[in-house]
């Protein structure tokens, strides 16, 4: 690849996630793609600008197909493989999507794996794998420095649910409570674990606080969280009705 064409290449990178609508994210990563050559992470990057536009229009069988020219690709397969478990859930193949999960654990860099076992234990949990969601989560407890907190609550909360007596239960519900991964997905989990153990106070407060969180999240988010934010307002409803 030429200079003029990495120029133009990165370029239209910049432009891409810069765009004002997802079709022009889609054009200038196209522009972009005709200039990359053999520049492994630019390629992936446009590709991976194309893709979430495309999961954007709901254009979700294009978008497994740019995620699987992502795959193919030598850079982040990690990144790519969850992605095209982004698409192939949009496509309701949730059983597709958890062995993309697989591979993307087999090739994620130390400090991303614990993340990837957590994505794989929830995508199990969503699909009544529960023992192996479990199982996925406790490996990921190797890897979980930060989020160590997240992955102990994911399990007390499925422990719960399946009817199998978890330890220390306050302990955990207070320590995600109070860490910083307990923004974001964790006010999910310790919404519903409190909503578990019964605390209808706690879990009106997280649950409220991660609606909030994502009412106006971008299009590709909120189909990923989309059984999560079901599960939030179908809980509150249940604690409002009392």
């Amino acid at each position: 690849m030429s200079a003029a064409d990495a120029i133009a290449a990165s370029k239209c990178l910049n432009l891409a996630r810069e765009a004002r609508t997802s079709q022009e994210r889609i054009e200038f990563a196209e522009e972009g793609l005709a200039h990359v050559g053999g520049d492994q992470t630019t390629h992936f990057l446009l590709l991976r600008q194309r893709f979430l536009a495309e999961l954007t229009l709901e254009q979700r069988g294009a978008a497994l197909e740019t995620a699987e020219a992502m795959c193919a690709l030598r850079a982040l397969h990690d990144v790519a493989q969850h992605d095209r478990a982004r698409a192939l859930e949009a496509l309701d193949r949730p059983l597709e999507a958890i062995e993309a999960l697989r591979l993307a654990i087999r090739s994620a860099p130390a400090h991303r794996r614990s993340f990837s076992f957590f994505t794989l234990g929830v995508a199990l949990h969503r699909n009544e794998e529960h023992e192996s969601a479990i199982a996925c989560l406790t490996k990921g407890l190797r890897y979980a420095q930060r989020d160590r907190p997240l992955l102990k609550a994911m399990i007390a909360l499925i422990e719960l649910r399946i009817g199998v007596a978890s330890e220390g239960l306050a302990t955990v519900a207070h320590t995600l409570a109070t860490s910083p991964c307990g923004e974001g997905y964790g006010r999910f989990v310790h919404g519903m674990l409190m909503y578990e153990m019964g605390d209808e106070g706690a879990a009106r407060s997280s649950l409220r606080a991660f609606l909030r969180r994502n009412a106006r999240i971008d299009p590709v988010k909120a189909l990923s969280l989309a059984p999560e934010l079901q599960e939030a307002r179908r809980a509150l409803a249940t604690i409002e009705s009392i």
